[in-house]
């Protein structure tokens, strides 16, 4: 998830007096609900924890390889404590949060989860944002028999679609996110390609080709 420098400036922009009013009215409800709570209530009621994300995380999406992946990151997150979600976060023990520094302030809160695309919302985020959340599951290329999306299956490898998916999120990614993830390390790639060759059972001579053409493209 990429944002702004901060998200207090978030705003909607146009709309003219009937988006300004439909918005006022969005923000004097959220205010007046989330004053009923304490600070360390909002932060509770914000802070899912892993179990609980999980089982819903398998109600929702149909693909294990999804699954498995969204369970990796979060994983990995929960130990490095990596802000990679910002404005949400991985604690160390384990749960999905959103930042106290966000929690804590009536406005930073309610313009996170006020609907942007439309300002004359007046019903709580969750509601919208559940269904296109599922709106954008449900148009997910998968497979009828298995479930699994076509990143993720047999048939996506031979159907090669073109590379799109990973083409649209490459052109949202900064310089520096680029940089990073095409970065290979010499040391994880030799342990991936002993895997590899050890899970392929392949044989000694080729092997040591292999370990060859490593050695040249290294040093």
């Amino acid at each position: 998830m990429q944002l702004g420098e901060t998200c207090e400036r978030c705003e909607v922009s146009g709309g003219g007096s009937a988006a300004a009013a439909g918005r006022r009215r969005w923000d004097e409800n959220f205010t007046r609900q989330y004053t009923t709570l304490s600070k360390e209530e909002v932060v509770a009621a914000l802070t899912v924890p892993s179990k609980l994300l999980f089982t819903r995380l398998a109600q929702t999406v149909a693909c294990v390889g999804c699954r498995r992946s969204v369970e990796r990151l979060f994983n990995q997150l929960r130990v490095s404590g990596h802000p990679a979600l910002e404005p949400l976060v991985v604690t160390s023990s384990g749960a999905l949060t959103v930042q106290r520094k966000y929690a804590i302030q009536t406005r930073t809160l309610g313009s996170l989860f006020s609907d942007h695309s439309n300002p004359l919302l007046l019903s709580p985020l969750p509601a919208s944002l559940s269904l296109s959340l599922n709106a954008m599951l449900d148009n997910i290329p998968k497979l009828k028999k298995s479930g699994r999306c076509v990143l993720h299956s047999m048939e996506g490898v031979r159907c090669r679609p073109g590379g799109r998916s990973w083409r649209e999120v490459w052109d949202v990614m900064d310089t520096t996110c680029r940089e990073t993830v095409t970065l290979v390390c010499p040391d994880q790639l030799l342990a991936t390609l002993d895997n590899y060759l050890r899970k392929h059972r392949f044989c000694q001579e080729c092997k040591n080709k292999v370990c060859v053409y490593y050695l040249v493209v290294f040093t």
